[in-house]
């Protein structure tokens, strides 16, 4: 009996097995399979290129698929024999454009859905742009040295890439490691790469040539005095509120010679040639095989100029004086308030107060009644830049009763 039951078991692994290498091998069922990140061609990028247009996201596209097909083909389907395409042709229009995605699979297995079935690129203008050489110098070195007479070849470099990405790149950067410099001047070959305003590196971006050349020395640096001269005075409706001239600045060159500079001088300021507040760049004369040192490179003077200030007064008429009175008339002068503005630069305004301003009428040749008389105002025999409020005041003469 047991025996049987045994049999029994046995029989009938059999017949699944069999069931299921039957089902398998020769029905070869459908089925269905998804297949993740498969990497999107573009077409025609040779064609955009020639018409000066680029996709900024040629490289970073992928879709996935639901296929369906029979089980043994299924089983063999993987990306290498999946190709996805999208065709940029008659597609030129700047920004995002939508483009629908082409899937060829082998045959006998068909495309039930691909996620998503139009791909976002977006197109820029492809441009060529020169931008500054920039050396930054890696290492340690000791105080008072400092690389220098370094010639940089080339001096810019053109990069191609899209607008939107070259517009961000402020210059191209080349590192030079200061342990591999000496007394003597050493020339070395340096990989250079596109950066931005912030220091970080811009991809994306090719360059004409990425290899810079830079020839370079170790030199000793020193502070001296610097000497300005001023000439030329600033201009009669304007003053100069600051004027700050560096006293020192920072040279090198070989020891033996900054060792014997005490001092240098700059061109001089000529006052006459400003009319606004500037940065004036110092031209500073150096001896030969002297420059100056890293920190700053460039000198400036800043000068502040601004408008003449202005100040005021009020007063009462009875301060008028009356000048031209004929004898035998009386002058009574109708009361007001008078403001007085004077337009100077500080330096005079600080020593003006109100008792020196002198206000007068002249009443020379005027008769009996009411008239409306000018007013003059002066400050030290000089009516420059004062004006009076009202110009005028009403004066009522009358002759002297006997």
């Amino acid at each position: 009996m047991l025996q049987n039951k045994t049999f029994t078991k046995i029989i009938s692994v059999v017949i699944a097995l069999v069931l299921w290498v039957y089902v398998v091998g020769e029905i070869n069922p459908t089925v269905t399979k998804t297949l993740d990140n498969i990497p999107v061609k573009l077409l025609n990028t040779e064609n955009h290129a020639s018409k000066g247009l680029v996709a900024l996201n040629a490289t970073d596209m992928s879709v996935s698929l639901t296929v369906e097909g029979k089980r043994a083909d299924i089983l063999s389907l993987n990306s290498s024999n999946v190709l996805v395409t999208a065709d940029l042709f008659g597609y030129y229009g700047l920004g995002e454009n939508y483009i629908n995605v082409n899937v060829e699979l082998p045959n006998g297995i068909a495309l039930v859905e691909s996620k998503p079935s139009k791909i976002k690129v977006i197109i820029d203008e492809l441009v060529t742009e020169s931008k500054p050489v920039k050396i930054n110098y890696t290492g340690t070195l000791k105080d008072g040295i400092e690389p220098g007479q370094r010639t940089v070849k080339p001096e810019s470099v053109e990069i191609y890439g899209a607008r939107s990405i070259a517009d961000t790149v402020l210059y191209i950067g080349a590192d030079v490691d200061t342990s591999k410099l000496s007394n003597e001047s050493t020339t070395l070959k340096i990989k250079a790469l596109p950066y931005n305003g912030s220091g970080e590196v811009v991809n994306n971006i090719k360059l004409a040539d990425d290899t810079i050349q830079v020839t370079t020395k170790l030199m000793s640096t020193k502070v001296v005095q610097l000497s300005v001269g001023v000439i030329g005075q600033e201009s009669p409706d304007l003053q100069i509120t600051s004027l700050d001239i560096p006293k020192t600045v920072k040279i090198r060159g070989e020891q033996k010679v900054v060792d014997l500079i005490e001092g240098v001088s700059a061109k001089e300021i000529d006052l006459n040639n400003y009319k606004a507040s500037a940065e004036i760049p110092l031209e500073v004369f150096l001896p030969e095989g002297v420059e100056l040192a890293e920190a700053p490179q460039s000198l400036f003077a800043k000068l502040v100029i601004k408008g003449l200030s202005s100040k005021s007064f009020e007063y009462n008429t009875s301060v008028i004086k009356v000048q031209g009175l004929a004898e035998g008339f009386t002058a009574d002068i109708v009361p007001s308030n008078l403001i007085v503005s004077i337009a100077d630069k500080d330096s005079v305004l600080n020593g003006i107060s109100s008792t020196d301003v002198v206000i007068a009428i002249d009443l020379q040749g005027l008769g009996v009644g009411t008239h409306q008389v000018p007013v003059k105002v002066s400050i030290n025999d000089s009516s420059k830049n004062i004006t009076i409020g009202p110009t005028e005041v009403s004066v009522i003469i009358q002759e002297v009763q006997q």
